[in-house]
């Protein structure tokens, strides 16, 4: 499921950071559940080929509004032209057609380093705006101050810079949701900082859908419900 999240620095009636840092990575959380096979076939079974599959995956992708709003933040970790591949594990032949067991992956664009450096960037800026709208309402006395509003560093990443100093001063009045920032970006940098251009980063795995017959359009996917679905190389 788009652009990296808004964590809120302001006090009540405003969205808590965590659940703005979710935001994003819900719309391409719920996009990313379709489904891939590879073509086989076993004795009487004639399973779809990639070809076929993949066109089905690009109608379901295409068509749902969660995955063109998840565009962008799919454009910010894997890179400009970056797009969702599939990695299946099992193919299972039903009454009328097949459950998919998969992982959602992506292909970086670009060096991971690239991409964990424009989403901290992305995200100071989001908290930067969220500060400087609590102030406009009123609330800015108790409010951090916007980290877009910090001098900036003479060396390193800009960016992480003012990310680091915004989680800092929310940590003061909201220490539980500045905490799960850490957290979440903690494992977006074991995601992402040592990996190069080409290399594929898993974004959610065991993944399930259906895939059905349809007429006169070859397959058809269905997401269905994971229990053990994991989320791995979002920002959740």
């Amino acid at each position: 499921m788009n652009a990296p999240y808004s964590p809120a620095l302001s006090a009540q009636r405003s969205p808590s950071p965590r659940h703005l840092a979710a935001a994003g990575a819900a719309l391409l959380a719920l996009a990313l559940s379709a489904c891939d096979l590879r073509g086989a076939t076993s004795g009487a079974i004639a399973y779809p080929d990639d070809t076929a599959i993949t066109k089905a995956l690009r109608i379901d992708w295409d068509s749902d509004p969660a995955g063109q709003q998840a565009q962008a933040l799919l454009h910010t970790l894997g890179g400009p032209g970056a797009s969702v591949r599939y990695r299946i594990h099992r193919v299972i032949a039903q009454p009328v057609g097949f459950l998919v067991q998969y992982d959602a992956v992506v292909q970086l664009q670009q060096d991971g380093a690239q991409s964990l450096q424009q989403f901290q960037r992305q995200l100071a800026a989001q908290l930067a705006q969220q500060a400087q709208q609590s102030a406009a309402k009123g609330k800015g006395d108790n409010a951090p101050a916007a980290p877009g509003q910090q001098a900036p560093q003479p060396s390193g990443d800009p960016g992480k810079a003012e990310l680091q100093k915004a989680i800092e001063q929310l940590r003061i009045t909201q220490a539980e949701q500045a905490q799960a920032l850490d957290n979440m970006l903690q494992n977006m940098q074991q995601c992402y900082q040592e990996r190069h251009k080409g290399d594929e980063v898993v974004l959610m795995a065991r993944l399930r859908a259906h895939l059905w017959p349809e007429r006169n359009q070859g397959w058809y996917a269905e997401k269905i419900a994971a229990p053990d679905m994991q989320i791995a190389c979002l920002p959740l």
